[in-house]
């Protein structure tokens, strides 16, 4: 417990030593704000284009199999 207790220790020392020299930047409370702002509204296109694709997708696959889109789209199904 005492082991854990220096562990954590050292990290805590490690964080604060960057928060006094200066390497870590301490963000306003505007600009996180600002940046769960973004994220949200990133998130809600996200959905939308998803949602669009899927919509598309399932028009397509009426008439064909999912392979077959992607095949003819010129799309590898591995991109990421």
């Amino acid at each position: 417990m005492i082991e854990k207790l220096r562990e954590e220790n050292k990290v805590k020392s490690e964080k604060l030593k960057g928060f006094k020299e200066g390497s870590v930047k301490i963000l306003t409370r505007e600009e996180v704000e600002m940046a769960e702002k973004e994220l949200r509204y990133w998130g809600v296109k996200r959905r939308a284009r998803k949602n669009a694709f899927d919509g598309l997708e399932g028009v397509l696959m009426e008439g064909m199999t999912r392979e077959e889109i992607w095949e003819r789209a010129g799309l590898e199904e591995d991109c990421y």
